[in-house]
């Protein structure tokens, strides 16, 4: 007679494979490096006006260079906030651009990206920034990760 029950499950006599963790996606490593140049730009700005209105608060993966900028127009007034403005909005919109080429796969943009950046690491080392400086490095390892990644292939739709 039957038992009412289930029958045991068969089990593979084939070895199984180890489940690995899966890679970051091309898609993920394509935009590493874009995605910093944006938030380059973005803290660049924002450090700017931070600064104008009489905060204490930086963020450190902002540019060094401009931090400068913003304490010598602090002391110009009104007309050094717009020249601050203008000048950190002017180099904030470069690494915008450089972002939007890098996104596009456009290599001297990674390689114009990194030493701009890499120059402003100097300059916040030189000023004795070092966690500022710490971030530079930081930060241009993972705009490297995003240049070194390879080329997407082209899907037939």
């Amino acid at each position: 007679m039957a038992s009412a029950g289930a029958a045991p499950a068969r089990v593979s006599e084939q070895p199984q494979a180890p489940i690995t963790p899966a890679k970051p996606s091309l898609l993920t490593r394509i935009s590493t490096g874009p995605a910093c140049f944006y938030w380059i730009a973005a803290l660049t700005v924002l450090n700017s006006i931070v600064v104008i209105s009489g905060r204490s608060l930086r963020f450190a993966i902002g540019l060094g260079i401009t931090a400068g900028i913003d304490i010598k127009a602090k002391e110009l007034g009104g007309v050094g906030a717009v020249l601050d403005l203008l000048i950190s909005g002017t180099i904030a919109a470069i690494f915008a651009v450089l972002g939007n080429l890098a996104g596009k796969r456009v290599r001297w943009a990674f390689l114009a990206g990194i030493s701009l950046y890499g120059f402003d690491g100097l300059v916040c080392l030189a000023a004795g920034d070092i966690l500022g400086a710490a971030l530079h490095v930081y930060t241009i390892f993972a705009i490297s990760r995003g240049m070194t990644s390879p080329k997407p292939t082209p899907t037939a739709a």
